[in-house]
C-alpha cells in the first residue's frame, strides 16, 4: 500500500499535530516496512530537527510553485499526490487538497 501524508505540520509544528504527525510515520515506517510512505510538504526544510526515516520520501511543489507554498497546498498538491499513486491520503491537518484527487 502506498500512504501520503500532509507533512507541513510533521516539519512546521513542534507540538499536538507535529507530535502526533512524526509519531505516525516513524512508527509505521518502522512496525510496517513493507508499505511505500511519501510525505508532501509546501516547502524543502524544517522548524523542528526531523528527519523522516531512510524509507520515506518526501516531495515538494516544482518549478514556480514553490515560490507559492500556500497556492501549492491548495491548487497544486492534488497533482503531486495523483503523480504518486497513493491509495490512501492522510491529511494531517483537518485538510484536504481536493476530493478528486485518486481518479
Amino acid at each position: 500500500m502506498h500512504i501520503g501524508f500532509d507533512a507541513k505540520r510533521i516539519f512546521f509544528n513542534g507540538s499536538g499535530l507535529g507530535n502526533y504527525s512524526r509519531s505516525t510515520v516513524d512508527l509505521l515506517a518502522r512496525y510496517a516496512p513493507d508499505h511505500q510512505y511519501t510525505l508532501f510538504s509546501p516547502r524543502p526544510g524544517s522548524r523542528i530537527p526531523y528527519t523522516p526515516p531512510d524509507r520515506v520520501q518526501t516531495v515538494f511543489p516544482q518549478g514556480l510553485a514553490a515560490h507559492f507554498p500556500s497556492l501549492w497546498r491548495s491548487y497544486g498538491m492534488h497533482r503531486s499526490i495523483r503523480e504518486q499513486h497513493l491509495d490512501i491520503y492522510h491529511g494531517l491537518s483537518f485538510w484536504s487538497p481536493n476530493i478528486n484527487i485518486f481518479r
